[in-house]
């Protein structure tokens, strides 16, 4: 959902805001239908009316944004005001304003990490996310649900996993050196079309290699285990180089640059020791991660979210 114009914001900042059930109910009674619609209602500006709307149901007033409702103020029972929100998978930028206009005061809508929050708190896609007011304040339903987490390096381990694998490490140290970091794509894409059993079509090395590259954050086990019999080769392996070149060339495509132009079919792997290093970390990111609450609506990046 966007806007993309003036006339957009516009009409966002005309939208009014309720507290109260009866408020959103009175909102929807005093609006006239827009003519020739199905009992579309406007909510602020009728210009926008087709995009942001006002809908009634037996049990609850609406604000919707286009074919969502954001928010749902429900009929009270017992006296408590309860609203829920929802935005059907659409966590974008103007969801969020749409929904900040339209709450009442002590809750806010903001889009972080890419994600539409309340107060901090991931609305979910579906309306589970509810919110109820006694004595003025807000609070929502299963608070401890919304908990996030951030990671940390557990560094024993990740100095563990580097020692182990010194011989390598200085191994692609050095052959980075003397390659400058440049891969061949289309070696390394062979090597690997071999390595996990794809058969090239027409000798092509431009075909597609669905997900088979991806070393950063993979959940499949036989990728992990491939590339660990490869740095572990055995001194006894008379194919032990070229075993070690090839996950240097898987590396290279997980972590690598493409070049263009005059460079055109090569891959350059920058930083390589850092890359690899990152690769392998990663792949046994449940060991070298810690995982870390963080204080609930607090929004923070987490540095290693893609490894788990």
């Amino acid at each position: 959902m966007g806007w993309g114009n003036n006339n957009g914001s516009s009409a966002l900042y005309a939208l009014p805001s309720f507290s109260t059930y009866a408020e959103a109910k009175r909102q929807y009674d005093n609006t006239k239908e827009i003519r020739g619609s199905n009992n579309i209602r406007p909510l602020g500006l009728r210009r926008a009316g087709h995009s942001m709307s006002i809908v009634s149901s037996q049990k609850y007033i609406a604000a919707k944004l286009y074919q969502t409702e954001c928010v749902r103020w429900m009929e009270p029972e017992g006296g408590e005001q309860v609203l829920t929100i929802g935005v059907d998978k659409w966590h974008s930028a103007t969801t969020a304003a749409f929904i900040d206009q339209v709450l009442p005061r002590g809750l806010r809508a903001t889009r972080e990490r890419m994600k539409v929050r309340v107060n901090g708190l991931i609305v979910g896609d579906e309306h589970s996310m509810e919110w109820r007011c006694a004595d003025g304040v807000w609070t929502v339903k299963d608070i401890d649900s919304y908990r996030e987490y951030t990671h940390k390096l557990n560094m024993p381990v990740v100095n563990a996993l580097k020692k182990q694998h010194k011989a390598f490490r200085v191994w692609l140290k050095g052959m980075l050196n003397l390659t400058e970091g440049r891969f061949n794509e289309g070696e390394a894409l062979t090597a690997l079309r071999v390595l996990r059993g794809y058969v090239l079509k027409n000798n092509s090395t431009s075909t597609p290699l669905p997900l088979a590259h991806t070393l950063l954050g993979n959940k499949d086990p036989y990728i992990k285990t491939q590339f660990m019999d490869l740095i572990n080769a055995a001194d006894s392996d008379p194919d032990k180089y070229a075993k070690w070149m090839q996950a240097a060339q898987w590396v290279a495509l997980t972590m690598g640059v493409k070049l263009w132009g005059a460079n055109a079919g090569q891959v350059l792997l920058t930083n390589g020791l850092k890359a690899f290093d990152k690769v392998l970390l990663a792949l046994h990111a449940e060991a070298t991660l810690i995982k870390t609450p963080l204080p609930l609506g607090k929004v923070k990046k987490d540095t290693y979210a893609k490894w788990v």
